[in-house]
């Protein structure tokens, strides 16, 4: 039987998510970017109609990072809602929702060095202007903790404070499953617990922030 093409937004709208979807799948249980053969075969569409959607493979996996960091942030203002808000308080809301959610750490960590290396200019920006609109956010966020922090100084914070995240995401080894390595005597210096370690290393950043 002949594919039947998608013709309508809502059905280009949902091929267009099955396809990440599928992709997403496949990074979850590999921990490694596909090729575009898989992810065709994963998802059970035409390369072809695959290529009306996304450029590379690279341009699917940022589209899922997108994706990622707006459903992060919602879950991160959902949380710093329910209290008063301190430094403690604050980086629990940033650390939390990424403790179960590796993938979003994993393409985050990859994001600037592989996935913006194979996508337009055009893409490029998109993802940009959309971090900095959801970053914006967590600037008004820091201004609120930190009154007499300006606006450019609370959103180079918001981009330090990320950037450790990362950091210390890549350093705990959980980029990899690497369990029976980190629980070798001789190697278990080498690893630190991410929830603690983040929190701990966020809130010292900030209150050295206010000292500089």
């Amino acid at each position: 039987m002949a594919k039947v093409r998608s013709t309508s937004n809502e059905e280009k709208a949902a091929k267009r998510e099955h396809i990440k979807k599928c992709a997403l799948n496949l990074y979850s249980k590999s921990g490694k970017l596909c090729s575009v053969d898989k992810i065709v075969k994963e998802s059970g569409v035409a390369k072809g109609t695959f290529y009306l959607y996304f450029k590379t493979k690279e341009e699917v996996f940022l589209d899922i990072l997108s994706d990622k960091y707006a459903a992060y942030l919602q879950q991160v203002f959902e949380e710093l809602n329910d209290g008063v808000l301190t430094f403690e308080v604050l980086a629990e809301a940033l650390v939390d929702p990424l403790v179960e959610d590796k993938d979003f750490l994993r393409l985050a960590a990859i994001g600037p060095s592989i996935l913006e290396k194979n996508v337009s200019e055009e893409k490029i920006i998109e993802f940009k202007l959309m971090l900095m609109q959801a970053m914006g956010s967590l600037v008004d966020v820091f201004q609120a903790l930190i009154p007499e922090l300006e606006v450019k100084s609370a959103a180079q914070l918001v981009v330090t404070s990320f950037s450790l995240i990362i950091g210390v995401f890549q350093q705990s080894g959980l980029t990899r499953d690497l369990k029976e390595l980190r629980e070798r005597p001789e190697l278990k210096s080498l690893f630190i617990d991410f929830e603690t370690m983040t929190s701990r290393s966020l809130v010292s950043l900030w209150r050295g922030w206010l000292l500089t």
